[in-house]
């Protein structure tokens, strides 16, 4: 399959899955006048937009930890450009950096200068589903949380990391860690290419733009510090403690905890107790399969979209919490799949197209227990099938080579 037949076949998936979710939504709001989350479309007030008031309002006044900010503190300098902004100017052109910056992605990875011209309109048509349509831009568009900034910058780090400009990778890299941390283990990629210099001045420059962002908060740096670990341990009574990150959640353990409270027929409470002892084990377990899939990356992977597959399905299976915005990532490994020229067969391409085009699509069919949808365990499912098909195929390629 070449680049044409890797989006049209994506592009089907996205159009087809968009309109059976839509269908599937007015039959919850028409048919049975249900609220969101089980009408995914619907207008739900209370939460539209909070991520991003959450980091634009404690960003206003340099001060946002004792405003109970959870975000390192990296992540609110960007938002002081938007503090002289009412409110909705910055929302809307914080939107337009996003949007503006995910066209020229999908402009410069998707438009193929090859084909015929007499195919470029239907071409041009199915690369615009990407941004209307996929799911994981619509839930990040619904609540202006910060991992859109996150994308961009991941994606920059990509992009000169390929051309071997590792200066301007690391920069891009470190502004995205300094924000939330996951994306540091993208730094993988240097390990894998033997650059251990760069490795540990990506650590130093996350490091300094940490400190940095504190000298630029009000109040002294300890302070701040000390403001910020509360607030995050008060986050993890809240949401990590609790069943309100389960909605929108594709991490493997809420899919364990999912069927765990099901099979117990404990009623839905969206502030039911997690046993902490469980979390501990969970821990250990993850940070096992991370040690593997790190050195599977280092050691075995070298070509670059199944590295960010790998790399990029561990951000979204490992953590206990994996909100559904950071599925956006997934667009990484995508870009570079649909330009790849691996020995595969054509039934392999396919079968990674289809689980890429799968995952990018709306999966609020079924409610399995509250309001936990059945999208978290396909997505989870989808996952977990394409992290072990890569690893496999992987390993087996080594095994071959070796032989």
């Amino acid at each position: 399959m070449n680049s044409y037949h890797k989006i049209r076949t994506l592009s089907f998936i996205l159009i087809g899955g968009s309109i059976i979710a839509a269908i599937f939504s007015l039959m919850a709001l028409h048919g049975h006048h249900a609220p969101y989350p089980f009408d995914f479309y619907q207008r739900p007030e209370l939460i539209y937009y909070a991520d991003f008031t959450t980091v634009w309002l404690p960003a206003y006044d340099h001060n946002p930890y004792p405003l109970l900010g959870i975000y390192f503190p990296f992540a609110y300098v960007p938002f002081f450009l938007f503090k002289h902004c009412a409110i909705n100017a910055a929302l809307y052109s914080y939107f337009s950096v996003f949007l503006i910056g995910f066209g020229l992605f999908n402009y410069h990875f998707f438009i193929d200068k090859k084909i015929r011209f007499s195919e470029k309109p239907c071409y041009y048509l199915q690369v615009m589903s990407f941004p209307i349509l996929a799911y994981p831009v619509l839930f990040c568009l619904q609540r202006g949380n910060i991992d859109t900034l996150i994308f961009i910058f991941t994606c920059l780090f990509v992009i000169h990391f390929q051309k071997k400009h590792f200066l301007l990778s690391i920069l891009w890299l470190a502004m995205a860690t300094a924000m939330k941390g996951y994306p540091g283990i993208f730094s993988l990629l240097f390990l894998s290419n033997k650059r251990y210099e760069d490795f540990f001045i990506f650590i130093a420059a996350t490091l300094g733009l940490t400190v940095l962002s504190l000298v630029l908060f009000k109040g002294p740096i300890l302070t701040n510090l000390s403001l910020l670990l509360r607030n995050l341990n008060g986050f993890n009574d809240q949401l990590m403690l609790s069943n309100l990150s389960m909605q929108h959640n594709s991490s493997l353990y809420e899919f364990f905890k999912t069927f765990y409270l099901m099979t117990q027929r404990i009623p839905w409470n969206p502030y039911y107790p997690t046993c902490t002892i469980t979390t501990g084990y969970y821990s250990i377990i993850a940070l096992i399969l991370l040690t593997g899939i790190s050195i599977y990356v280092i050691f075995y992977e070298k070509i670059l979209w199944r590295q960010l597959t790998v790399l990029t399905t561990s951000i979204l299976l490992l953590p206990q919490i994996a909100l559904d915005y950071r599925q956006l990532l997934l667009f990484l490994p995508i870009y570079y799949f649909v330009n790849a020229n691996d020995t595969f067969h054509r039934q392999q391409e396919l079968f990674y197209t289809i689980l890429f085009g799968l995952l990018l699509i709306p999966k609020n069919y079924v409610f399995l227990y509250g309001e936990i949808s059945i999208s978290n365990a396909l997505n989870t499912i989808l996952l977990l099938t394409l992290t072990l098909s890569i690893m496999r195929n992987g390993l087996a390629a080594q095994r071959s080579i070796a032989h």
